[in-house]
């Protein structure tokens, strides 16, 4: 379980405490407490005097929604890691922000990476952001892609995602007449759903559950909702935190904090989504 000769679970984890600053949060699952670090923001992770076994959660930023039909944002990787042997140290831990939402007819921005600089702990990719009408965009690529805008004669694709952390983006409405629809963002457990039809677009891409935090499993990285132009069509995002969409006039949704979710899409001359900022989470012992 990580221990150290001599040291019990609970001595282990108060000497990580004292040395990152940083308290923890306990839980006990299978008759054994858990001993649980939980990063909202960048700080540090110390291990001074012993080699603890670990699980990992790393979410990254997820991408912000695009504008006039705008494509959802696509969720920030996701990467869990299992029975990580932590080597006595100090570790940087990075929470990716969420990516902006674009405004006037722009493509939502990327989120930030998320990461934890231990061996064999991947750093998890940002969400890509949501294409805009201007450019008529594809959705970006990420951890999990961003939906795709409505093209001058045809759908756009949505963004791609990166393989063991997420899933491409939808791709948007085949064509256009009086309205237009973007695509779903991609989540972490699914792809961002193509907009079904004209005035109908496609919802985020499901997450991943995880219980590392509580031990109750909670949905992280959901894709964002995609817009339409001006009609009355809106769209879910993702569970997982993404954001939804609305009937014009109506900003995009933002990415629920703290969970990788991506931020909606935007009707037109309104604001896409800002996507939801990472986490990492730590858990002593593993299993």
């Amino acid at each position: 379980m990580g221990t150290h000769i001599g040291a019990t679970p609970k001595e282990i984890a108060d000497d990580i405490a004292k040395a990152s600053d940083k308290a923890y949060t306990t839980y006990v699952s299978n008759g054994i407490k858990r001993y649980v670090w939980t990063y909202t923001s960048t700080g540090t992770f110390k291990s001074p005097n012993y080699g603890p076994t670990c699980d990992i959660l790393v979410v990254a930023g997820g991408g912000g929604g695009g504008v006039r039909h705008g494509g959802g944002g696509g969720a920030g990787g996701m990467i869990v890691s299992s029975s990580v042997s932590v080597s006595s140290g100090t570790y940087s831990v990075v929470v990716g922000a969420g990516g902006n939402g674009g405004t006037g007819t722009d493509a939502g921005d990327n989120g930030t990476d998320s990461s934890i600089n231990i061996s064999g702990v991947d750093t998890a990719i940002h969400g890509g952001g949501g294409g805009g009408r201007s450019g008529f965009t594809s959705g970006r690529d990420g951890g999990s892609g961003g939906g795709g805008n409505t093209g001058g004669s045809g759908g756009l694709s949505g963004g791609s995602g990166t393989a063991g952390q997420g899933n491409n983006g939808g791709t948007s409405a085949a064509a256009h007449s009086s309205d237009y629809a973007g695509g779903g963002g991609g989540g972490a457990g699914a792809v961002g759903q193509t907009a079904p039809g004209q005035s109908d677009p496609g919802d985020g891409g499901v997450g991943l559950q995880n219980n590392f935090r509580t031990g109750a499993n909670v949905y992280y990285a959901g894709g964002g909702a995609g817009a339409i132009y001006v009609g009355g069509g809106s769209a879910s995002g993702g569970n997982g935190g993404g954001g939804d969409s609305g009937a014009h006039p109506n900003n995009g949704g933002a990415g629920e904090v703290n969970t990788g979710g991506g931020g909606a899409g935007a009707t037109s001359g309104m604001t896409g989504g800002t996507g939801g900022s990472g986490i990492v989470v730590i858990k002593f012992p593993a299993g």
